[in-house]
């Protein structure tokens, strides 16, 4: 996948919720080892986020109002 080029460098207030982001990630995964995730196809930064951090893009997901949506999956032993 190609880095959003937003994200290099990150300063500001976008690092600060990059931040928060992975320390909320990290603790998740702390806590359970399957985790899945959705997300938007032209959210490029959270797709980006979540393959930097080990998830694995599993497949497609259809929310309530018929709208395809990203599932990502990371399994931890």
């Amino acid at each position: 996948m190609r880095i959003p080029q937003r994200l290099l460098p990150v300063s500001g207030p976008a690092a600060g919720r990059i931040e928060k982001f992975t320390e909320h990630l990290n603790y998740c995964k702390g806590q359970i080892k399957n985790l899945r995730i959705d997300t938007h196809e032209k959210n490029q930064t959270m797709r980006y986020l979540l393959a930097k951090h080990g998830f694995k893009e599993v497949g497609t997901i259809y929310i309530e109002d018929g709208s395809p949506r990203i599932a990502f999956q990371l399994v931890q032993e």
